[in-house]
């Protein structure tokens, strides 16, 4: 991890080679809780947190794949809103400026956006113990 938010802390690594992004990330979680963003105060239908659900099913806590599907889903929206911010933050600021520079952050959006199906899935395999999953996502998640 190389930062967090949690209403009380925003801490960011500051060795990271990319920390100016993270800051920007972490940030734009700090704005979505000021402004009460839909996607950062959304509870599962039981009236459960999404990232709490999450995190217990990805660490083996969670036996309820729907409820776990669902808050995967909400955890998802909450992440790429905070994606398209930042990323609308860092271009304001010129500071992703090349075209290389976009493209990577892009990718990098990407690729940790598909890491929540990713453990979502993996967690679902172990679950169900020999089953395959069906889970099936866009392969482009975030187009900014």
């Amino acid at each position: 991890m190389s930062g967090f938010f949690d209403e009380q802390t925003l801490s960011v690594a500051l060795k990271s080679y990319n920390w100016v992004h993270i800051l920007a990330h972490e940030y734009s979680h700090l704005r979505q809780w000021v402004e009460e963003d839909e996607t950062y105060t959304a509870k599962n239908h039981d009236g459960s947190c999404p990232i709490m659900t999450f995190t217990n099913w990805v660490n083996g806590v969670e036996n309820n794949a729907e409820l776990a599907l669902e808050s995967t889903k909400k955890v998802i929206a909450l992440e790429r809103n905070c994606e398209m911010r930042a990323y609308k933050l860092l271009k304001r600021y010129d500071l992703v400026q090349s075209k290389a520079e976009k493209i990577e952050y892009k990718q990098l959006s990407n690729a940790y956006l598909y890491s929540h199906w990713v453990s979502y899935d993996t967690s679902m395999g172990l679950s169900l113990a020999g089953q395959k999953s069906r889970l099936q996502c866009d392969t482009k998640i975030v187009s900014l």
